[in-house]
């Protein structure tokens, strides 16, 4: 069942996050026509057959892979086979949440596959848990802060894939720079 934790109408306090637990559809990619947001859309795929496809180009999809849809770009979630889709959403106005790293929007792929311990994965289940077990004021407070943890764990992505980019061909010195 589709859980709208914070949104416009519900809590005007958090009126710049949405997180939506697990959703699991039946194959019909009907549901999901092509569409843009006015916010950023953090999408991390769980399980089923389906495709990305954004601005001409078309990702598969696999477990634990994040999606990251910026503001007013065109996409789809595009149903592939029988198996239903499962996701877990965060929409998000980084503008007004973090808008110092907002540009970090720009230096971020479209998708990322991450392996089933990396910290944001962890911290997408961790969100789903404490909605369950927490009070609607404890939940904002920490959500807050998790929201935050994502958006970091993206900065040290793109830092990471700027040091490999600028770490020498040769495989002997490129380790010699790593270790430096």
């Amino acid at each position: 069942m589709d859980r709208l934790v914070f949104s416009r109408c519900k809590d005007p306090t958090y009126s710049h996050i949405a997180f939506h637990s697990p959703h699991v559809y039946p194959q019909d990619s009907s549901r999901f026509p092509q569409h843009t947001h006015d916010v950023v859309e953090l999408l991390l795929f769980q399980d089923g057959q389906a495709c990305y496809d954004v601005e001409g180009k078309s990702y598969p999809l696999y477990p634990n892979t994040l999606i990251i849809t910026r503001p007013g770009v065109i996409h789809q979630i595009r149903l592939t086979g029988d198996a239903t889709y499962e996701r877990y959403v965060l929409r998000l106005d980084l503008k007004e949440h973090m808008p110092e790293q907002y540009p970090i929007l720009e230096k971020l792929p479209d998708v990322m596959l991450l392996e089933a311990d990396h910290p944001i994965v962890q911290i997408f289940h961790r969100m789903d848990a404490y909605y369950r077990q927490l009070s609607t004021q404890e939940y904002s407070e920490v959500l807050n802060l998790m929201i935050r943890e994502i958006i970091y764990n993206l900065v040290i992505a793109v830092r990471k894939k700027e040091t490999a980019e600028a770490l020498p061909e040769h495989p002997m010195l490129r380790k010699i720079v790593a270790y430096i």
